[in-house]
């Protein structure tokens, strides 16, 4: 069930022990009281979804988006959490002996004892709000860049600015066209090393926001519905399966809202959909450039060897 789409999905008291589900789209699904210990949720978005008395133990989170999730009075004993996006957690009452904040998945027994105390939370006990946040945050395995810093750093190999999704900024009007500039800087991050896509922000570091593109959404004119938007055009453009490689997140600046996308290197080659063929687009320098198709079996062969 890998990359399945499950969103919005009622699974309340389901029994999903072991159950592989790796970039599986749950977000805003029903997941409270289920049975989820030992499941593969790495690399899965689970944006928004109640996870609330929900048994997590053991379950691989590697990589999981768990923005706005709410993880109440949830299991997380033995759970694998390394470089899961957290952001606006929900999680008083949280219980757990201890959670893994590496990759190391296999322990030999004489090491387990030992390991287990080095990554404990502690046991039988309830979190204040934001002492869980503060505990992964200090783990030093993953750590995300500010918009603020990403502005200072400025445009390179790896961060790109987008004024906007679709809104042209000239001419003051949606323009759908635009959509691809977004989507083939992601499609070049996948193909390259990863990097940084931030929406909402000029090529000078001008702060421009998404209020504009916000208006363009229809019913649902927030930052949910954005994301959705994006992660649809994503999906239809490069492939559901890349989904695991991303990670959306959104901050403010000078009250702006601003859309920082996280790429991931790909596991292999990824194209983009334009008619009439698929084009492979990399990185060079600080642009984002077609590959020749003369060039494209060589650049495989020699980046994902």
């Amino acid at each position: 069930m890998e990359g399945v789409d499950l969103q919005d999905v009622y699974l309340y008291q389901t029994n999903l022990q072991h159950a592989y589900l790796q970039g599986a789209y749950l977000n805003v699904a029903h997941l409270s009281y289920a049975n989820l210990s030992y499941a593969n949720l790495s690399y899965a978005s689970l944006s928004q979804a109640n996870l609330s008395h929900a048994n997590l133990s053991y379950a691989d989170l590697r990589h999981t988006a768990l923005t706005r999730t709410l993880l109440i009075n949830a299991t997380l004993t033995g759970a694998l959490l390394y470089g899961t996006a957290r952001d606006e957690w929900a999680i008083d009452g949280i219980q757990c002996d201890f959670i893994c904040w590496d990759e190391k998945l296999f322990i030999p027994d004489e090491e387990e004892e030992q390991w287990k105390q080095e990554h404990r939370v502690p046991k039988d006990r309830d979190f204040r709000p934001g002492e869980f946040e503060k505990r992964y945050q200090q783990s030093n395995h993953f750590e995300q860049d500010s918009i603020a810093d990403l502005i200072q750093q400025g445009e390179n190999v790896t961060v790109e600015f987008k004024s906007t999704l679709q809104w042209n900024v000239k001419r003051n009007q949606q323009d759908r066209e635009l959509r691809f500039e977004c989507l083939k800087t992601v499609a070049a991050f996948l193909n390259s090393e990863g990097g940084t896509l931030v929406i909402g922000v000029e090529d000078d570091g001008t702060v421009f926001g998404l209020q504009r593109d916000l208006s363009l959404l229809g019913k649902r004119q927030d930052l949910d519905g954005f994301e959705q938007t994006l992660m649809n055009l994503i999906r239809e453009y490069i492939g559901a399966e890349v989904a695991r490689f991303l990670h959306v997140r959104f901050e403010q600046i000078d009250g702006k809202d601003v859309c920082i996308v996280e790429v991931e290197k790909a596991a292999k080659e990824v194209y983009m959909k334009a008619k009439p063929q698929k084009i492979f687009y990399i990185r060079h320098g600080n642009t984002t450039v077609v590959l020749e198709v003369e060039k494209i079996h060589g650049y495989i062969l020699d980046h994902w060897k």
